[in-house]
């Protein structure tokens, strides 16, 4: 391919760095500038290091493992001031400990049950919700589970604009282009599908600093095939 191919590629948006569970790397703001595909994902919450003092109490009993995945989720530091450490494992522990081991489905119960604890403690729109919402997004890349992930990130991202957050701001960006690369990761076409239009609606609410991004939807969808077409 030449230089003025190239040129003319319209790139997706690349996701800057989410919330880490682990200790993934994502590819450098240069590499990630280079690349003219689907977004590439970033380093995402990290578990391993809470966010500080949990600002919720002790969650309700969590299913047994095995329920299904429901998110994943790297969180950036609260920017709430949070009392003192409520008694008991910090959750942030529990939930690598799980995802170490296997255990996704556990992991996601834990989540899920500090996400409700914390609905009912601040309230829908506050950023207590969106912590255990994002760390359930990045559960569920972790437990290989894109479409579910993309949801969720889907979710964060209006979750932020409903707390009055700009559609230009970082976390919202983020969040956009974390489920836009999750969409990309969904193998089954009919999911993918189901997914575009809850992603080219947000995406049309946040493009995002790098331009192209609902014309990757258009080309994923393109490269899915028609289902109503006959072989």
């Amino acid at each position: 391919m030449g230089a003025a191919s190239d040129a003319g590629r319209v790139q997706a948006p690349v996701p800057r760095p989410a919330v880490q569970l682990g200790k993934a790397e994502g590819p450098s703001r240069e590499q990630a500038s280079a690349q003219t595909a689907a977004p590439a994902p970033g380093p995402t919450v990290q578990l391993d290091k809470a966010p500080g003092p949990s600002p919720i109490a002790p969650p309700p009993p969590v299913a047994a493992p095995g329920s299904p995945p429901s998110g994943q989720g790297a969180v950036p530091p609260m920017p709430v001031a949070a009392p003192a450490q409520p008694a008991g494992p910090d959750p942030h522990a529990l939930l690598l400990e799980a995802v170490q081991a296997g255990r996704h489905g556990e992991a996601a119960s834990i989540a899920a049950a500090w996400e409700g604890e914390a609905l009912r403690v601040h309230g829908m729109r506050s950023s207590q919700v969106v912590h255990w919402m994002e760390v359930r997004a990045d559960l569920a890349r972790l437990a290989d589970e894109p479409g579910r992930s993309c949801e969720l990130w889907i979710a964060v991202a209006h979750a932020r604009m409903a707390r009055g957050e700009s559609p230009s701001d970082e976390d919202v960006e983020a969040a956009a282009d974390r489920a836009h690369h999750q969409f990309e990761q969904v193998r089954d076409p009919e999911r993918a599908r189901g997914h575009a239009a809850g992603l080219t609606a947000l995406r049309e609410q946040v493009p995002g600093r790098r331009p192209g991004a609902l014309d990757a939807i258009k080309r994923r969808l393109d490269a899915l095939g028609d289902p109503n077409r006959k072989g």
